[in-house]
């Protein structure tokens, strides 16, 4: 769950296998003497956002001093990376890059498959906003689409 949800995040399976690592990491460290976590899978998800967050505004600045096109002869052999390989696959990715990391939080924590409270506990925000706020980042989406060819 974690794995999959950093991969639809970030676009990249490595990351999304350090990003799982890390979570777990934190979650050993949490219950071995930090406060009872309440409801693990709102927690997997929180903690999963904000690492991502931090990777995708260290990638965004990194992104934009060395600008180099990496090729990656390493793909992993699963549904969603072969999704990701096809031509539609790589134009959704592009949009789902041109997004704000907080749209890009939002669809997919949406895509899991998490309720508008799950949502708004993982994201921080109320729960009443979640379907507006879910709304326009599809629209921003949909238009990234168009535009991108």
């Amino acid at each position: 769950m974690v794995f999959r949800f950093g991969f639809r995040l970030l676009g990249d399976s490595e990351q999304a296998m350090d990003l799982s690592q890390e979570v777990f990491l934190k979650l050993y460290a949490t219950v071995s003497g930090g406060p009872e976590i309440l409801e693990i899978r709102s927690w997997l998800f929180r903690t999963a956002a904000n690492l991502s967050y931090d990777w995708l505004r260290r990638k965004h600045r990194y992104s934009q001093l060395l600008r180099i096109d990496v090729d990656v002869s390493y793909a992993p052999q699963d549904v969603e990376g072969e999704f990701i390989r096809t031509e539609d696959g790589r134009a959704v990715r592009a949009s789902l890059d041109r997004l704000t990391p907080r749209d890009r939080l939002l669809l997919t924590l949406y895509a899991e498959g998490l309720s508008y409270k799950e949502i708004a506990g993982v994201m921080g925000l109320r729960e009443t906003s979640v379907g507006k706020l879910v709304s326009r980042a599809v629209q921003r989406l949909s238009r990234e689409f168009k535009e991108g060819g």
